[in-house]
């Protein structure tokens, strides 16, 4: 009972929190950014999907750094865009679970690219690797850039919704699983176009 009451008190006089400046982190993770629109590179021949058309794609984001992804057209588009961002399990954009929510989206209308997180697609090509124990000596030198996975990994969801918007997408979106959901959080604490 003593116990009890002593978590009362403290929860009755708990002190009011002050906001913290973000500043420090939004400059640290947008600082890859493109201001521009990226030009896509389309791969490979495009596919059918239900309602809609699937394709290869490429883009530089930030400047210098190629990131694959996956461009769902739909047959009748609207203006909602999505962006897909994976977890970090091994399979990219190409996982089930990415492919799922991708093709479910455009059934219904909705632009959609899912995009590979640096390094994860092409973690066996060297010094593409940023993630699990084979990128520990990439992401040391990111640091040293003043930059990180993460700040890279926004970078390319950045320019996907700018691929989007260029493509007549107005109303964006963004979604994932595991550390792209982590991912999804901060692209939209950061960008205001989500």
């Amino acid at each position: 009972m003593i116990v009890l009451m002593l978590i009362a008190c403290i929860a009755w006089f708990e002190p009011e929190s002050v906001p913290v400046d973000r500043s420090d982190v939004s400059a640290h993770l947008t600082g890859n950014f493109r201001a521009d629109v990226p030009e896509i590179q389309r791969m490979g021949p495009v596919h059918r999907a239900p309602q809609a058309s699937v394709q290869s794609v490429r883009f530089e984001a930030p400047k210098g750094f190629v990131v694959s992804g996956a461009l769902w057209t739909p047959i009748d588009p609207g203006p909602v865009g999505v962006v897909v961002a994976h977890g970090h399990y091994g399979q990219g954009k190409s996982s089930a679970e990415a492919q799922e929510i991708a093709h479910r989206l455009a059934a219904r209308g909705v632009w959609v690219m899912a995009v590979d997180s640096p390094g994860v697609e092409e973690g066996d090509t060297l010094g593409r690797q940023i993630h699990f124990s084979d990128g520990a000596h990439n992401r040391g030198a990111l640091v040293a850039a003043d930059t990180s996975a993460l700040a890279v990994q926004l970078s390319a969801l950045h320019s996907a919704v700018s691929v989007l918007r260029s493509l007549g997408a107005t109303r964006i979106g963004v979604t994932g699983a595991s550390g792209g959901a982590v991912a999804s959080f901060y692209l939209a604490w950061l960008d205001e176009r989500v």
